[in-house]
């Protein structure tokens, strides 16, 4: 998934630079990439409460029943939530960067709309 961005962030970068295209159509696409970058946030998100409540359940478990295997749980759950939330803190980033792309490519698209009024 971190190549799949890099790539679209490198791709949307060049055709700033040298657009091959109208900008309004790349807005369009980078619009929606965005949108599905907004999705899988959201899904990690809420996987992520999820196994914070699931944690929490297990560090309940342990000091009211001293089961062992609901401290095993809990660790396993506790390195499983670190992974998801360093997952989640790079596509909060990269949702971020694509936001600032999208008002470059926002703006070049309303510039070139006037040259077309004008011309």
């Amino acid at each position: 998934m971190y190549k799949e961005i890099q790539d679209h962030e490198k791709w949307v970068e060049d055709q700033i630079k040298n657009p091959k295209g109208s900008y309004f159509s790349m807005l369009k696409y980078h619009e929606r990439q965005i949108q599905w970058l907004q999705h899988e946030r959201l899904v990690h998100l809420l996987v992520t409460i999820l196994i914070a409540v699931s944690i929490l359940f297990s560090c309940w478990i342990l000091l009211t029943t001293e089961f062992i295997l609901a401290g095993m749980l809990f660790f396993i759950l506790t390195a499983l939530c670190v992974f998801y939330i360093a997952h989640y803190y790079r596509l909060e980033n990269a949702v971020q960067r694509w936001y600032v792309l999208y008002k470059q490519l926002w703006l070049l698209a309303g510039k070139e709309g006037k040259d077309r009024e004008t011309s």
